[in-house]
C-alpha cells in the first residue's frame, strides 16, 4: 500500500507540473463538473487497459483516477488536498 500513496503523491506532482507548472491554486481552474470529465476519461483508460491485459498501463491508468478522486473528495470537503 506505501508503494500505491507513494505513486499517487507523485502522481500529483506530475500532475500540477504538467497543468499548473507547479501552481497550487486549484480551485479557480478546477471544478467539481471538470474533475468529473476528467475522471470518467481516466476510467475510460482503465476500462480500456483491462481489455487489452496491460498491467502496466493498468496500474498506471488507476494511479491516475486514483489521483483525480482524491482531489475531488478533497474539494466536496474544501480540504487542502496537499495535506495528505
Amino acid at each position: 500500500m506505501d508503494t500505491i500513496l507513494k505513486d499517487i503523491k507523485e502522481e500529483i506532482r506530475r500532475q500540477d507540473e504538467k497543468w499548473r507548472g507547479g501552481n497550487r491554486q486549484m480551485n479557480d481552474e478546477w471544478s467539481l463538473d471538470r474533475g468529473y470529465v476528467i475522471l470518467l476519461e481516466e476510467v475510460g483508460e482503465v476500462a480500456k487497459s483491462i481489455l487489452e491485459k496491460d498491467n502496466n498501463e493498468l496500474y498506471k491508468e488507476c494511479v491516475q483516477s486514483a489521483t483525480i478522486l482524491m482531489r475531488l473528495a478533497a474539494m466536496s470537503r474544501n480540504l487542502d488536498f496537499y495535506e495528505f
